[in-house]
């Protein structure tokens, strides 16, 4: 994707059934059902993570995909809905103040529109949010002043970015084609038929996960949607396919502070966070593994209980305990090979946290009943 002619781009991840969220998006759920699925791909990632106030994560040809684009974009436009999940006066709105706290990742001037005006937001880290009432081509021509010579990032949701296709202003469009089938959701081509959106393909970018196709419109099939300057609009394309994501059991588990819970989860246990919707949803990983925390957490004692492999439990045993866990049981050695211990967390679940010792043959267990299955 270009990063230095000043482009109206969108960079989004679409599922293979054409949806770029989920079915009965809510407040806990602002991507709909399955809708995190679509954007697996990029949470681990380097450039995601510092994004995001995390270090660490992985470098390959997905994360130069994702520096590109963050580096090449100037100003954002997005609408209403991916701002908040609200509608109607912002005085009704729950979550009238974004999703993402204090420090947004954008970093830089946020273009919303929106039906209902009211005075601009600023963040830190360089996202201000200014709310646009009247319509998208005032909000590309604000975001266009602002990006100068960057890109304007068209980062949804799906009813924006097919205002911006139909006024003939998006010159560049990177999907990301997640291999899940949401069978249901916000589709992002729908409507289209009087935009004579056709692309052709101009390059293939290539990883372990992703085909990347960067696409350009025929010609003589412009029509007269002009782009600046007088010259011909139009719009490039990026298809990228992706591997199907790991099977994976994932726990959610309830607490009374999401953000509060998270960031004892962090402290006490070493997790790490992968994402996190305002103060009401956080998605946390451990190695290969993960959990989700969610608000509703009683603080009472709570049936859960969520194994974790570490690499040394007595380090982490101390970890714990100097973080203040209710610590359940010390790290002891179990017949099958493992070295583990016991913690309650502040929510009142428990976890326990195992080390690998010793490779032990089920029959030498003594004392553990064994069944094999398969």
């Amino acid at each position: 994707m270009s990063v230095d002619t000043g482009k109206v781009v969108l960079d989004i991840s679409m599922s293979l059934d054409g949806f770029i969220a989920g079915p009965n998006p809510s407040r806990e759920e602002p991507l709909g059902t399955g809708g995190e699925w679509l954007h697996e791909w990029a949470f681990g990632l380097a450039s995601f993570r510092e994004r995001h106030g995390n270090s660490g994560g992985t470098r390959n040809a997905d994360d130069d995909v994702m520096a590109e684009s963050l580096a090449g974009t100037g100003a954002v436009v997005i609408g209403r809905r991916m701002f908040s999940g609200g509608a109607g006066p912002w005085d009704d709105d729950p979550n009238a103040d974004g999703w993402w706290g204090d420090t947004p990742p954008f970093r830089v001037p946020v273009f919303v529109l929106t039906h209902h005006g009211r005075a601009p937001v600023a963040k830190k880290g360089g996202t201000t949010f200014t709310f646009v009432t009247d319509g998208v081509e005032a909000a590309l021509e604000l975001a266009r002043a602002a990006a100068g010579d960057n890109n304007v990032l068209v980062a949804g949701g799906a009813n924006v970015a097919q205002q911006v296709m139909r006024a003939g202003q998006l010159e560049e469009i990177q999907i990301h084609l997640a291999p899940v089938l949401l069978g249901g959701g916000t589709r992002l081509l729908d409507d289209l038929q009087k935009a004579n959106v056709q692309l052709e393909p101009t390059r293939v970018i290539e990883s372990l996960r992703l085909v990347r196709r960067l696409q350009r419109p025929r010609r003589e099939q412009l029509g007269s949607a002009g782009g600046q300057g007088g010259q011909p609009g139009g719009m490039t394309g990026t298809i990228a396919n992706r591997s199907v994501p790991s099977a994976a059991v994932i726990p959610e588990l309830a607490y009374a502070d999401v953000e509060e819970a998270t960031d004892w989860l962090c402290n006490a246990f070493g997790f790490t966070v992968r994402l996190r919707i305002g103060n009401h949803r956080a998605q946390l990983v451990y190695g290969e593994g993960a959990v989700i925390v969610i608000e509703g957490g009683s603080g009472e004692a709570a049936e859960h209980a969520v194994l974790v492999r570490v690499e040394d439990a007595d380090a982490h045993h101390e970890q714990a305990l100097a973080a203040g866990a209710r610590i359940l049981s010390a790290p002891t050695n179990y017949p099958y090979g493992e070295r583990q211990y016991n913690a309650e967390d502040i929510g009142g679940h428990r976890w326990t946290f195992s080390q690998s010792i010793a490779d032990v043959d089920p029959a030498d267990w003594g004392g553990v009943l064994v069944t094999e299955v398969g």
